[in-house]
């Protein structure tokens, strides 16, 4: 019995060393140890769980566990607990705990079940920090595999934001880009937009560059530094109704430090790329202007380049006009119509363009929601949220704007007005070029059309047909509609003699100088005038509507001067503002003009001259005929029929006598014929009293020379170039009898249209001289009265003279 209950104590107390060892290392563990009924709660919990969760014992063993899991992870312990009631081997699986602060901790829990008792022991070990250490280290290990696939930056920017996110559990986080003006744009987000991430949060931290947690410890923000200064922030936010972990400040900025290399590299790539892009754009911009693009093709190139690099839904160029406009040159947008090319906007008013216009400095507009002026309400209509204009210098004048805007509701991008006045500085060049290039087309054309001007007043073109190719290269020239009009009665009317064929008004319509402003200012002043679309409104006259019509913007004048007579004024209008160098370009126009009119002056006078000298010859020629007519050869006839009288009046023993008498008469006969023949070489009776049909034909009789003649004339010609004919076929055929040894002349006379065709043709020896006196003076006659004479003689092949004349003249004005 002694040996027995020795036995049984030592098992006792033995049982209870044992034990207490048991409790021992319950209440020494660092990890939680725990025994649980199937009934849901737990019936023991050693001290690790206030360490490692927060709760005191009785706190733990008062609440089902079950409470203390996270939701979502709920379903897996319940899963665990039924396990733990069919069988006896242990097993383990991780759950997240709710800390007693709110936050959760990651419990890696082996259990041991015993079914039978209805029980299980669980040991738990706190592996968070192991396991955030993992998540951060392959998190790493993503983002630097992705930044070796050298991605796009946003959307290495946007996983940074998911990776951020994912390791604090956050329902959201933000990576925000610091502008210079310490305002935030997001460049990566992951989550969902509910939760309460705000500026005010994003400013306070960007103004002390420390993290920054919100109160209620549901938000976060750490700086991001890069590119050697505050570059921006990484922003996490809790889901609603839960606060963010303990270490999550500590681990966001671990983590934000290494994606400090992955950032700044992103950014030295996409730096690279963008000044790559900028210098693609520019150089498809260069190679428009150096291959001398159309001015409007350069614009729209601009337009294209600056809207796709900066992002924005549209782009512009507009020019800036003199009347407080801009026109709007080159367009680009993301969307349908846009801003068309031909745009005319009003400056004025709180905007972006009429800053520009009136600072000469980039300008933002952030919103136009206080913003006025015509520009302010195209935004409005064309649904803009912001928008930036640059200046474009041109020899340190503003030439122009252009400005990019957004439909969108982000911002632009801090260095925005930097990169678009870059940009604008390098296409001003390519503006300045365009326009060089455009000067010398525009100089090398004009100089060719002032050439042909040239060519036909060299020529001695007509009047009416100078006026109508100098109005139609004036047109051409500058694009604008031209015209050209006389002063008459003593300044005070104004005479259309040339117009384009824009122009509907008829040549000829005339009205008073102070119903033509422009005429009227050239009146005044006797030298080149602009006159604008206000001075133009039409206020009188069946015509002036067509020519001064309400659709000019500007007309400008230049005076036709003629020997110091104000001769009429030049004009060219348009609907958009005519250049600021058109006055001094159509002046010489103008001066070219008023050479042609003086030169057609002299010319007509001279012709009008010579005409007066060939008539005068002729009247002369018909006074001589006249008196050798009416005075000499009657009085030798009268002479001759004395001599007959007297002779058969003798008797015949006188024979001697009368065989005297007989010859004087014979003489006087003789010398009657040839008196006869003199008068008609000087003039003909025959051309004055049958017309040159009549002469011709009688000409043709006396020839010694077989002549064909042909005649087409149905009505006679004007008087003096029946003269010219005749003489000129005169002297054809006498020439032709002493020179030629011809066999047959042919003679044609036609009238063809407004002119008298001649053409004489022998079948003789041929070589006459053009520049002998007789033929000499034939073409003077003939070129005297406006026609022309041509004589082509070569050796062994007979002559041919051919002459054109105008059938009818207009009346001679009397000499000065």
């Amino acid at each position: 019995m002694t040996w027995r209950l020795r036995d049984r104590l030592r098992w006792r107390w033995t049982g209870r060393r044992r034990l207490h060892e048991y409790e021992r290392f319950v209440q020494l563990s660092p990890t939680m140890v725990t025994l649980a009924g199937h009934d849901g709660y737990w019936k023991r919990a050693s001290p690790a769980v206030l360490t490692i969760l927060g709760y005191s014992q009785a706190e733990a063993l008062a609440r089902p566990y079950l409470e203390f899991v996270h939701p979502d992870d709920r379903e897996q312990v319940r899963h665990a607990r039924q396990r733990a009631a069919e069988t006896t081997p242990s097993f383990t699986f991780e759950c997240r705990m709710r800390h007693k602060d709110g936050s959760f901790r990651l419990i890696e829990w082996t259990i041991t079940p015993f079914p039978d008792r209805k029980e299980m022991y669980g040991i738990g070990r706190d592996v968070t920090d192991r396991r955030r250490a993992e998540r951060e280290q392959a998190a790493i290990q993503r983002i630097a595999t992705l930044v070796a696939q050298e991605p796009p930056r946003s959307a290495l920017f946007d996983v940074i934001a998911e990776e951020a996110g994912s390791l604090l559990d956050a329902a959201e986080a933000r990576l925000s880009r610091f502008t210079d003006d310490q305002s935030a744009t997001v460049v990566g987000h992951s989550g969902s937009s509910s939760s309460p991430l705000g500026e005010e949060l994003l400013a306070t931290m960007a103004r002390s560059g420390r993290p920054v947690t919100s109160a209620d410890a549901t938000t976060l923000a750490i700086p991001v530094f890069a590119e050697g200064g505050l570059w921006g922030s990484l922003a996490v936010a809790a889901a609603p109704g839960q606060a963010l972990p303990p270490y999550a400040e500590t681990s966001l900025k671990q983590f934000t430090s290494l994606m400090a290399t992955a950032i700044a590299d992103a950014e030295s790539r996409h730096a690279l790329a963008r000044l790559a892009e900028e210098q693609a754009a520019l150089h498809r911009v260069a190679m428009l202007v150096a291959h001398d693009a159309a001015p409007g093709e350069v614009f729209a190139a601009v337009a294209g380049e600056a809207g796709t690099l900066l992002g924005s839904d549209i782009s512009m160029v507009a020019c800036c006009n003199g009347d407080g406009t801009v026109l709007v040159l080159g367009s680009w947008s993301t969307y349908a119509d846009g801003l068309p090319v031909g745009t005319r906007v009003t400056l004025g008013g709180h905007n972006a363009m009429s800053i520009v216009a009136r600072t000469g400095r980039p300008a933002r507009l952030s919103n136009y929601d206080d913003a006025t002026g015509d520009p302010a309400e195209i935004a409005k209509r064309e649904g803009w949220k912001s928008a930036i204009a640059a200046p474009i210098l041109v020899e340190r004048r503003i030439w122009g704007l252009l400005l990019i805007a957004t439909r969108r509701n982000e911002s632009f991008a801090a260095d925005t007005e930097q990169r678009l006045a870059t940009f604008t500085d390098l296409a001003a060049t390519a503006v300045a070029n365009t326009q060089a290039h455009e000067q010398v087309r525009r100089y090398g054309e004009e100089q060719a059309s002032l050439r042909r001007i040239a060519t036909l007043v060299a020529k001695g073109t007509d009047p009416e047909a100078l006026l109508n190719a100098i109005t139609d290269e004036l047109a051409g020239t500058f694009a604008a509609m031209s015209a050209v009009m006389r002063f008459e009665h003593d300044l005070s009317e104004v005479v259309l003699v040339g117009k384009s064929s824009e122009i509907a008004v008829p040549t000829g319509s005339r009205w008073p100088i102070k119903e033509t402003p422009a005429a009227a200012a050239v009146q005044r002043t006797r030298q080149s005038v602009r006159v604008e679309a206000a001075d133009l409104v039409p206020t009188a006259g069946p015509n002036r509507a067509e020519i001064h019509r309400p659709g000019i913007v500007s007309t400008v004048a230049s005076p036709i001067i003629v020997e110091g007579r104000l001769w009429g004024v030049m004009t060219v209008s348009d609907r958009d503002q005519l250049p600021p160098d058109t006055e001094q370009r159509l002046t010489r126009f103008a001066d070219l003009f008023t050479t042609a009119i003086a030169n057609s002056e002299s010319r007509s006078e001279l012709a009008a001259s010579r005409r007066r000298i060939v008539a005068a010859a002729d009247e002369a020629r018909r006074t001589i005929e006249r008196n050798l007519h009416d005075g000499a050869q009657q009085r030798l006839v009268s002479l001759a029929l004395a001599v007959r009288s007297v002779q058969s009046s003798l008797p015949a023993s006188l024979g001697d006598l009368r065989d005297d008498l007989s010859t004087v008469a014979a003489g006087l006969a003789a010398a009657v014929d040839e008196l006869r023949e003199l008068a008609r070489g000087i003039h003909p009776a025959a051309l004055a009293q049958g017309g040159l049909s009549a002469a011709l034909r009688a000409l043709a009789r006396r020839s010694a020379i077989a002549v064909d003649l042909k005649l087409a004339l149905n009505e006679r010609p004007a008087e003096p170039i029946e003269a010219a004919v005749y003489f000129v076929v005169s002297e054809a055929l006498a020439n032709a009898v002493k020179h030629s040894a011809a066999t047959l002349i042919e003679v044609w006379v036609e009238h063809r249209d407004e002119t008298l065709h001649l053409a004489i043709r022998d079948d003789g020896a041929g070589g006459a001289d053009p520049r002998g006196w007789g033929l000499l003076g034939l073409r003077d006659r003939v070129e005297a009265l406006g026609g022309s004479l041509s004589v082509d003689s070569p050796l062994s092949q007979g002559t041919r003279i051919t002459a054109d004349l105008p059938f009818r003249l207009d009346p001679l004005r009397p000499s000065a």
